[in-house]
């Protein structure tokens, strides 16, 4: 139960610490003190709703925000994480529809949207007494919501995703169960948004393992990162691959930032390269790293993929497998149009307990999410798999992704791996731009490093001798870097915008 691994993470005895931040670390003692005084702080505001509340929480990334989410649920509520990035209109889209019923934050400005409790008047509360533990224990322990985390999805609009503790709790099962050669590992450091999964796969591990919990002050701050996994001793580190390539990159080049302590690596969210993960075992070169896979609506991850610590081939180039099916949960591969069974490829459904409750107050989304297959109910995930013999999954796009080139069904993915082969090839994307005949071609773009004066020939010629024509970009553009969203994944909607602009220009 979700309330008994997070009484287990503020008694645990395995380090002194709980939270970090970049100014300031905070024992177990003060950390549980902080909870408890913004869980009093919560509970005077919302007693009188006599139900379990949604608290939103609108903080900068320090321990406040940390022991918010912890008070939350110490108190038997759920929350909903917000980002102070986000432009101002954004963030009252996102609270017009959460329609929370305590806002926690550090900002004036949102009363008109809920009632808002400082954050300042929070931690001066009064540390509860023992009868009011009492009481939220009794609630903490009953079924309802652990958050709801909003997403846009790869269709777009804005969706609240509701999971339950009983699908948090099995998530963390999971990863007590299978990834327990990492029990020993003490600190990780949170470096994606608050308002990203990622974040709240770090707090799984953390409740698993009784792991104390650091967290950069920005999510794009590479330097901060740097300094905090090098001088906290972090030995966890999950991100998106953008921010490892960033981060690892750079410190390769820097003497001083070799990080010895680092054991686990765990990259989610986009495709990450065996050449990534050469480059982590340059700066860490003891690290055991991980692709994960999972959409927000199975509660972070599903599949996963232990690398091997001397992968087969040193410089195999190319996208690392998905990974694997965790033991609890259901898979099915079907045709994406008539949902029937296929044996090796197809559209991945899911089922089981990670699966979440709805999308907020949207039942018609709600329903279009699930099929129901012998009787049970799969959420449809909308990305295309292909599954080997050994039952290894590895992604090979979106059913959106499949389009019409010169009348022939395509999926560009199968192109993107296809670059990244080029051990020059830091990542790759294409994209399908429509032509003034009606048709549609591809283009690609590319993330290079020292790519060799005919790179551009090279890639043509490969496209040439392994693509049917249809598949073969019309055009390559070389970049620095990909752009990324928010989240960090690859911003395809920009490519696509900027195809279109190469394309009226040339």
């Amino acid at each position: 139960m979700l309330h008994e691994y997070l009484a287990g993470l503020f008694s645990s005895q395995r380090t002194p610490d709980l939270f970090g931040d970049a100014s300031t670390v905070l024992s177990r003692r003060e950390s549980k003190a902080l909870v408890d005084r913004i869980a009093h702080a919560i509970h005077d505001r919302t007693a009188a709703l006599a139900r379990p509340a949604s608290i939103a929480i609108h903080l900068p990334r320090t321990n406040q925000y940390l022991a918010t989410i912890f008070a939350a649920w110490q108190a038997g509520h759920h929350y909903v994480p917000l980002n102070q990035a986000w432009p101002d209109a954004h963030t009252r889209q996102i609270l017009d529809d959460a329609q929370p019923d305590l806002i926690v934050t550090d900002t004036p400005g949102f009363d008109d949207v809920a009632p808002v409790l400082s954050i300042d008047d929070a931690t001066c509360y009064p540390i509860p007494s023992a009868d009011m533990h009492r009481a939220w224990d009794a609630a903490a322990a009953q079924p309802g919501t652990a958050y709801v985390i909003y997403t846009s999805g790869s269709t777009g609009g804005q969706k609240g995703v509701v999971i339950s503790k009983g699908a948090l709790t099995a998530y963390v099962d999971w990863v007590h169960r299978v990834l327990g050669a990492h029990r020993g590992n003490q600190r990780l450091l949170i470096n994606g948004e608050m308002s990203f999964d990622i974040s709240i796969a770090d707090l799984a591990f953390a409740l698993a393992f009784e792991t104390e919990i650091h967290i950069s002050p920005s999510a794009k701050n590479m330097l901060a990162h740097a300094r905090l996994l090098r001088d906290r001793g972090i030995d966890t580190f999950y991100a998106v691959p953008s921010t490892i390539n960033r981060l690892f990159s750079w410190a390769r080049t820097r003497k001083d930032l070799r990080f010895e302590h680092l054991k686990t690596v765990f990259s989610g969210g986009d495709v990450l390269t065996y050449g990534l993960v050469d480059l982590v075992r340059q700066v860490a070169p003891d690290a055991r790293c991980y692709n994960m896979y999972g959409p927000t609506e199975v509660t972070m991850n599903c599949l996963y993929f232990p690398i091997p610590q001397h992968h087969e081939g040193s410089g195999k180039q190319g996208p690392v497998p998905t990974g694997m099916a965790f033991d609890h949960l259901t898979y099915l591969l079907v045709d994406p149009d008539t949902l029937t069974p296929a044996e090796h490829d197809g559209e991945l459904l899911v089922a089981g307990s990670q699966c979440m409750d709805g999308y907020l107050r949207d039942p018609a989304r709600t329903a279009a999410a699930f099929v129901e297959v012998s009787g049970d109910r799969y959420y449809r995930t909308g990305d295309l798999f292909e599954r080997d013999a050994d039952g290894v999954y590895s992604i090979v796009g979106r059913v959106d992704s499949l389009v019409k080139v010169k009348g022939y069904r395509v999926n560009t993915t199968v192109v993107d791996s296809l670059l990244m082969g080029a051990d020059w090839v830091q990542d790759a994307r294409a994209v399908v731009v429509p032509q003034g005949d009606g048709d549609a071609a591809i283009v690609a773009f590319l993330a290079v490093r020292a790519a060799p004066e005919s790179g551009e020939e090279v890639l043509k010629q490969r496209c040439a001798s392994e693509l049917p024509h249809y598949m073969v970009p019309i055009r390559f553009i070389f970049l620095d870097q990909l752009p990324h969203g928010t989240t960090g994944k690859v911003d395809v909607a920009k490519l696509r915008e900027m195809a279109l602009e190469h394309q009226t220009a040339s």
